[in-house]
This record gives C-alpha cells, sequence and structure tokens, in this order.
C-alpha cells in the first residue's frame, strides 16, 4: 500500500509587502497491494491547494484564505478498516484572522 513516487512542490511568493501566495501540489502515485493481497492497486493522485495571506495591514493582524484540493480530486488512500480505502477530503475552502495584542 505504499506508493512508488511521492512528491510536494510549492511555490510560496510575496506579492506586495503585505501580501504573500501560497500554491503546492502533492503527486502521489498508483499504490500497488501487498503480494498476498488480490485487491486492485489504488490510483494516483495530483491535489492541488492556494492560499493568500496577508501580513500586519494594522499592527498584528494577520488574515488568510485557502483553498484545499482545489479541482476537488476523488482519489483514495489505502486502510485497513473501511473496504482497503479510504476517500482523501474534498474541496475546502478556509479563512482565518488573527490578532496578536
Amino acid at each position: 500500500d505504499i506508493p512508488r513516487h511521492l512528491g510536494n512542490i510549492m511555490v510560496n511568493q510575496q506579492l506586495m509587502p503585505h501580501l504573500s501566495f501560497f500554491a503546492n501540489a502533492f503527486v502521489k502515485s498508483e499504490m500497488p497491494r501487498g503480494s498476498l493481497d488480490q485487491r486492485t492497486p489504488l490510483g494516483g493522485y495530483t491535489i492541488v491547494n492556494i492560499a493568500l495571506r496577508s501580513k500586519d495591514l494594522w499592527k498584528g493582524l494577520e488574515l488568510s484564505a485557502s483553498i484545499n484540493n482545489l479541482f476537488d480530486h476523488h482519489g483514495k488512500d489505502p486502510s485497513s478498516i473501511i473496504n482497503g480505502a479510504l476517500p482523501i477530503p474534498a474541496r475546502s475552502a478556509f479563512i482565518r484572522a488573527s490578532y496578536a495584542f
């Protein structure tokens, strides 16, 4: 249940003094089953995540917005409890604000 290839490509670019953009692509190749396991191998997949982050707009304020699994890929990871495959999380979006006093 281990992929032959696994990779993560990331980009973090400052767009303006207080604004940055982050993107990553997580790549997982086909996951063959063990030699005694007769189930079909799980297909590989690529997940793309993006985020926009602002820092110090006002002193101590940080804002960010992110989208995980941008293209809503429906891959599966190996599991011993749910029919041998656990679905990866669907597309999700988050907005975050923090303030340091």
